[in-house]
């Protein structure tokens, strides 16, 4: 579907910069102050957007924003919401995410399926999970509030210049999906059915002020694959850099929705992602050529990070390599990459690990060998064309 194309200042295109021309603190009213955004007929108000989220299960925010106190931090958005730090009128820090969308009243029923996604985040209830405080109109559009978290790769690579502990803060993102996965958080009628979250990567990895890893981002994935955020041509730069998280059944035609195998094997991509400072396929830029490895089941190339030692990172590199396994029943769960990682995160140096585990600087080479033969990987300077086909 038609979505918007904005132009990123950050590695990926995950985020932009705020670029209004006067103060936000004077532009941004909330709740019936507020100007409706969509005024096309055939399109819902953002009132009625609300309505319909509230009306399945998305709580609505029961203390009002301090107007005065909203501002962009960073600033940054997505091709899909604009996000702001503000406070609660009863002075907690707040997250704003704004979600820009022109939804057609015939689009009712997608919309209703990320209301429920946004309904079972609202009742999760696990250190590792961001909370939401509820839903609300502000500035015309309908912001998702939650407590205030920095993005992850802020705080690694410009909050602390002391050394991280990447195992550990993988840990916790596995606590977080396995909690997801064998927690019933919302009771089924009939019987238990597995939460997932659809879109597990690096940029829904958010810090809150102490320190603890906090998951995010539930819905992201339908919203901007679903709904028509603004008018453009073909799918946002955004949509096609997750491609390097997703499964190879997530990329395929029949895929219905996300599954705990997708979760799984997006997790592992993000555990990469955070092990080695880097995206995954980091080697490979055009994503038609990432595309291409996915569908083949040809994974990332080993990182130099995870080339060092015969202990942790050799455990480490074959939990992935299973979590990345082409057939997805055979993928280990999230329970058991959560029990891998907290051995592994566990171990000393003179227990075959013989580096720190701090995080590595964003000027280390990603990868210590060659990639493979050109007929086994689609690579920027192949060509994408393989011998075998």
């Amino acid at each position: 579907m038609d979505q918007i194309h904005l132009t990123p200042n950050q590695p990926g295109g995950a985020h932009q910069s705020y670029t209004g021309g006067s103060d936000p603190k004077n532009e941004l009213h909330e709740g019936s102050r507020a100007q409706e955004s969509v005024v096309d007929t055939g399109y819902m108000a953002s009132s009625e957007v609300l309505r319909i989220f509230q009306s399945c299960g998305v709580p609505a925010l029961t203390h009002r924003l301090n107007s005065a106190a909203t501002y962009p931090k960073f600033p940054y958005c997505s091709d899909y919401s604009n996000i702001y730090h503000s406070r609660l009128e009863n002075g907690t820090d707040a997250t704003v995410q704004c979600i820009r969308m022109s939804v057609k009243s015939s689009e009712e029923h997608t919309l209703k399926s990320i209301a429920h996604d946004l309904h079972i985040w609202s009742k999760c209830n696990h250190p590792n999970i961001l909370e939401v405080f509820g839903a609300t109109e502000f500035h015309g559009e309908v912001a998702i509030i939650s407590p205030w978290a920095e993005p992850l790769h802020l705080f690694l690579y410009e909050g602390t210049d002391a050394p991280v502990d990447v195992y550990g803060l993988c840990v916790q993102i596995a606590e977080a999906v396995a909690y997801l996965h064998h927690t019933e958080i919302v009771r089924a009628i009939k019987s238990f059915i597995p939460q997932v979250h659809g879109d597990i990567n690096g940029m829904n990895i958010l810090v809150s002020k102490d320190r603890t890893i906090k998951l995010s981002g539930f819905g992201n994935g339908k919203i901007s694959r679903s709904i028509i955020t603004r008018p453009m041509d073909g799918p946002s730069e955004l949509v096609l850099f997750l491609v390097r998280w997703a499964s190879p059944e997530a990329l395929s035609k029949d895929m219905k929705g996300p599954t705990v195998h997708s979760d799984v094997y997006s997790l592992a991509m993000t555990i990469l992602e955070i092990i080695s400072g880097l995206e995954p396929y980091h080697d490979v830029q055009a994503i038609q050529f990432v595309i291409a490895n996915i569908m083949r089941g040809i994974p990332p190339n080993r990182p130099a990070q995870l080339s060092d030692d015969i202990g942790r990172a050799d455990r480490l590199w074959a939990l992935l390599e299973n979590c990345w396994a082409f057939d997805p029943s055979t993928r280990p769960t999230a329970s058991h990459v959560l029990e891998v990682m907290k051995e592994l995160s566990a171990m000393t140096p003179s227990q075959g690990n013989a580096r720190s585990a701090s995080l590595p600087p964003l000027t280390t080479p990603l990868y210590s060998k060659p990639p493979p033969p050109a007929e086994e990987q689609f690579t920027d300077s192949e060509h994408a064309v393989s011998q075998k086909e």
